[in-house]
């Protein structure tokens, strides 16, 4: 790992910050090319020294995530593929046949394509990643139910998220879900039968298509877009007689056409990761020029920045959260309802 000197005065910003205050602090990464992973900067809230083989093990876990990013984000940059047009028989225009024929003819699957040609990769690349463990614990008669939500704000720029589910101990099955938001089809006037068979969506309900869910499993590893908006289904103690827990490892990839403030530019916010490193710095001055103790504590370490206490961040992480909340938040207004009013 760099060793990085913090030495700027003035305040870091953000150029994609505009309507939030706060802001998940990344951190610098190395993707060589055969795919090989190193952190250049600290994980936020994790010590670089005194946790040095944890840096090791999420380095070693994010190279497995590369190829499965590489495929997330080829599908998000191909703009060539071509497009799937159906065409649905149309005899006559008379409003018999609607009538007649009240249910729709839906066309046979679209094959897949799961051999997608790679048009874009990490490999070569300096990234920025924010990283997080979540974990879930339950005792007896608890439950856990998720909410719909995409990843971050603004500004965070996340184009994409890697789950790794590295422990899970008496828990039933769990799934995580996924729908996205879509544009209004074009439909017959008043065709509710029609549009709800065909694309799934009910007159003055949101436009909202449902996509299914993967299976939460330990040691499986998941990638998915951030245009997916995703949440956890129930979870419930397996055996109610004892406790439970699941652990997951976020892997949260800023875009890499883009970049905000990381790890590199910030520095550490806690109070006792400071104190350590002025104390490390100016024990030699003070043994050298033989300044007493009181000097330093009363006269030196008062101006120098403190950091954030424990309490002071959990009031943070509270308003960020709080931030992230609003911004998930679907209004349901008109413009996200789908009508089945005449065009």
């Amino acid at each position: 790992m760099h060793q990085i000197a913090f030495t700027e005065s003035e305040p870091v910003t953000n150029p994609f910050r505009e309507d939030t205050k706060h802001q998940w602090i990344p951190s610098d990464v190395a993707v060589s090319e055969c795919g090989h992973v190193k952190f250049l900067s600290y994980i936020n809230n994790l010590h670089p020294i005194r946790h040095a083989p944890l840096y090791d093990s999420i380095a070693s876990i994010f190279e497995r995530f590369v190829p499965l990013f590489d495929r997330v984000l080829s599908c998000l940059a191909d703009k060539k593929s071509p497009r799937q047009e159906l065409k649905i028989p149309y005899s006559n225009r008379d409003e018999q046949m609607m009538l007649t024929s009240p249910h729709p003819k839906i066309p046979d699957r679209l094959p897949l394509q799961p051999t997608a040609k790679e048009a874009y990769t990490l490999r070569g690349k300096g990234i920025q990643v924010i990283v997080k463990i979540a974990e879930i614990h339950l005792t007896q008669n608890q439950l856990y139910d998720g909410s719909w939500h995409i990843e971050g704000t603004e500004a965070e720029q996340i184009v994409a998220t890697g789950l790794y589910y590295f422990g899970c101990e008496n828990m039933t099955e769990s799934k995580l879900s996924f729908h996205v938001l879509v544009q209004e089809p074009y439909h017959w006037y008043n065709d509710d039968i029609g549009v709800a068979a065909s694309y799934a969506l009910e007159d003055n309900e949101l436009l909202i298509q449902t996509l299914g869910a993967a299976t939460a499993i330990e040691d499986r590893c998941l990638v998915f877009p951030n245009t997916l908006q995703h949440k956890v289904e129930t979870i419930r103690l397996a055996d109610t007689s004892k406790p439970g827990h699941r652990k997951v490892l976020a892997f949260f990839l800023v875009d890499p056409t883009k970049k905000i403030p990381s790890t590199s530019v910030i520095p550490p916010q806690q109070h006792r990761w400071l104190r350590e490193s002025q104390h490390l710095v100016l024990r030699p001055l003070q043994q050298q020029y033989g300044i007493p103790d009181t000097v330093l504590s009363d006269h030196v370490l008062p101006f120098l920045p403190r950091g954030l206490y424990l309490k002071e961040a959990k009031r943070y992480r509270n308003q960020l959260m709080s931030e992230r909340d609003s911004a998930n938040d679907i209004e349901e207004d008109s413009e996200l309802k789908f009508s089945l009013c005449e065009h």
